[in-house]
Order: C-alpha cells, then sequence, then structure tokens
C-alpha cells in the first residue's frame, strides 16, 4: 500500500475501491459507510477532490486491470492446453471449439450482425400482379 493510501480511512479506502470498481461515486460513498442523505453526493464530490483519493483510486484500478490479465491470461493458456489435449486424443472438433473460445476471450473475434429490411407486398398487391400476369 503507497504511503497516501495508509493515511486514509479505511472508509475512504473502501470508497476508492468501489470507484475504481466502476460504481458510481455517490453509491460508492453510500457502500462505503457514509450516510444515505441528500448531501452523500457532496460527500462524495469533496472525496474526489483530495489528491490521496485520486492516487488511491488509481492504484486500485490499476491493481484491479492486473488482476484481469492474469485471469485472461490464465483463461487463455487453459483453453489452448484443452486444444492440445483434444487433438491429441483425436478430438479435432472439440479442439477447434477451444481454441474458437481462447481466441474470442482474446478480442481476435468480433461479433457481427447485420440487418436486412426487406419491403413486403401485401398479399392482395401478389394476388392483383398475379392476375395481371395470368390475363396477359
Amino acid at each position: 500500500m503507497s504511503k497516501s493510501a495508509t493515511n486514509l480511512s479505511v472508509r475512504q479506502r473502501m470508497f476508492c475501491r468501489h470507484v475504481a470498481q466502476g460504481m458510481s461515486q455517490r453509491k460508492s460513498a453510500i457502500e462505503a459507510g457514509y450516510a444515505d442523505s441528500v448531501s452523500t453526493s457532496d460527500t462524495a464530490y469533496k472525496l474526489m477532490k483530495k489528491p490521496e483519493i485520486q492516487q488511491e483510486i488509481e492504484r486500485v484500478s490499476r491493481e484491479i486491470e492486473r488482476e484481469q490479465r492474469v485471469s485472461l491470461a490464465h483463461h487463455v493458456a487453459r483453453m489452448q492446453d484443452l486444444s492440445q489435449k483434444a487433438e491429441d486424443a483425436g478430438q479435432y472438433g472439440s479442439a477447434i471449439q477451444a481454441e474458437h473460445y481462447a481466441g474470442k476471450v482474446s478480442r481476435l473475434y468480433v461479433d457481427q450482425a447485420h440487418v436486412i429490411s426487406e419491403k413486403r407486398e401485401s398479399p392482395e398487391v401478389i394476388i392483383e400482379r398475379l392476375n395481371k400476369l395470368i390475363e396477359s
């Protein structure tokens, strides 16, 4: 823990952790134990103005990011290991699927959706057009 973090109260450190995890400042203040009242937003605003609070939020954010990277790296490595074992066992479909998931969590693939609109004629219009063709 940094020197500035040791000067923070437990509530302030909890506030920083909640903000770093993406919670709103007001909700972070409430979750950290500050009273839920009209002035809670003011309390959160004042906390955010303090340089030591900002430093702690940045530190915790980097810590969270590092943990997520480690988790992602472990997950991808595990999927690749399972893929290799499946391939060694002759289970190529499973091997491909494991590789696909490893690529997906690594953001190598982008899911795309396409919207296609078609002009649809009413049944009456279609029947009228068919009748004209028959009469011709």
